[in-house]
């Protein structure tokens, strides 16, 4: 806005001086005697010169300025259409939103808070995971801090002797500590590649496992029954499953922990 306004300040000043020029010139070619001397005549001439070049001069400079003016107000006007579209289209995203009932997923929360030991909280996990996704292949992997790799859980914190290699996508979502979402791996706009021979369905969710605020793990969930592919309503449903999870399972780690210290405290 004060842009504008000292582009137009600055204008009206060079048009001002442009018509004043002119006017003081007017006057000293009326006052011209007819037989001039020569000096007199040349010097009025540079002034002409000069007013000319001063005047192509300020013409370019209201042009330029005006039509970068323009070009800005054209921009802007484009920008501002472009978030409101970008609006519309985050407005129509937030619409498509899957709202989960609390009845469908409330029992669910239930079995996973009422767990009473590590071994159980597992168990029920996997419970739960596969009745609200319908998924024939889960499995937890937890990053071995000392070996640095990620390995699939078995039970009581034992940790299989396979190891994933560091360029999956596991790693990718230890790593970022994003969700991962996908309907047709090979379809993928990022990752499309072929599907594993050892994977029947191309559609699969891999969470993180946060504990303290800090990545220990993975959830892989794969393999949907019926030849189906998993949809946003698994995904949101497994998202709070899996955060539950790992607050439960953060509490049973500072409670061990405190528990252990007590123990080993002299009184």
């Amino acid at each position: 806005m004060y842009k504008k306004i000292l582009i137009f300040l600055l204008d009206f000043l060079i048009i001002g001086f442009v018509l004043l020029w002119i006017y003081l010139l007017y006057r000293e070619f009326i006052e011209l005697p007819r037989n001039s001397e020569l000096l007199k005549f040349s010097i009025f001439q540079i002034k002409l010169i000069l007013f000319t070049l001063f005047l192509i001069s300020a013409i370019t400079f209201l042009w330029f300025t005006n039509n970068k003016s323009e070009k800005e107000d054209s921009k802007i006007s484009t920008l501002s259409k472009e978030i409101e579209l970008l609006k519309n289209n985050i407005l129509t995203k937030e619409e498509k939103i899957v709202k989960i009932s609390e009845e469908n997923i409330y029992p669910n929360i239930e079995e996973i808070m009422n767990s009473k030991n590590i071994n159980e909280l597992f168990e029920n996990l996997f419970k739960v995971l596969k009745r609200i996704t319908n998924a024939d292949r889960i499995s937890i992997e937890f990053y071995d801090f000392n070996k640095k790799e990620l390995f699939i859980y078995k039970k009581n914190f034992e940790l299989k002797d396979f190891s994933f290699d560091k360029d999956s996508l596991s790693y990718y979502v230890f790593k970022t500590e994003k969700r991962l979402f996908v309907t047709n791996i090979e379809t993928h706009p990022i990752l499309g590649r072929k599907n594993k021979d050892y994977y029947k369905q191309k559609s699969f969710m891999i969470f993180p496992v946060k504990i303290i605020n800090r990545a220990f793990g993975v959830i892989n969930i794969s393999e949907k029954k019926e030849n189906l592919s998993f949809n946003l309503e698994d995904f949101e449903k497994t998202n709070i499953i899996i955060n539950i999870f790992s607050q439960k399972l953060e509490n049973f780690i500072i409670y061990l922990s405190l528990e252990e210290l007590i123990n080993k405290k002299t009184w």
